[in-house]
């Protein structure tokens, strides 16, 4: 998802306002990076940062997850195939979990900073 935004928005601010609103889900900043948030639950994540004057959601399986590594290992030991295998069975199996928590997380931005769809403000 991406939304349109004209001036930056403050990740502190984000992640204190998405810890007051989503009480059941993990705020944080990825290990690396200050630039986005990382709202996960279990073995699914949604990943928030912006770029320019675009604000973008995205989620997918949570690799940081201890049981989804062990999995993948585990597929690694059988190979490469064994690996992607396990990686697209977590896919399949929590995708609509992933889109229902990118949702969520990008209407609460779009209504508390008032933002619009990035499709709708380019035309």
């Amino acid at each position: 998802m991406k939304l349109a935004a004209k001036e930056q928005i403050d990740l502190e601010e984000l992640k204190g306002n998405l810890e007051r609103a989503f009480t059941d889900y993990k705020v944080s900043y990825p290990l690396f990076s200050k630039k986005m948030l990382r709202v996960s639950k279990g073995l699914s994540w949604v990943g928030v940062f912006q770029k320019k004057d675009v604000v973008k959601i995205s989620g997918g399986p949570n690799i940081g997850n201890v049981w989804l590594i062990l999995a993948i290992a585990i597929g690694a030991v059988l190979g490469v195939i064994g690996a992607l295998l396990v990686v697209g069975i977590v896919w399949f199996a929590k995708k609509k979990e992933f889109t229902r928590m990118e949702q969520e997380v990008g209407h609460y931005i779009k209504e508390k900073y008032a933002l619009q769809d990035s499709a709708v403000a380019k035309a």
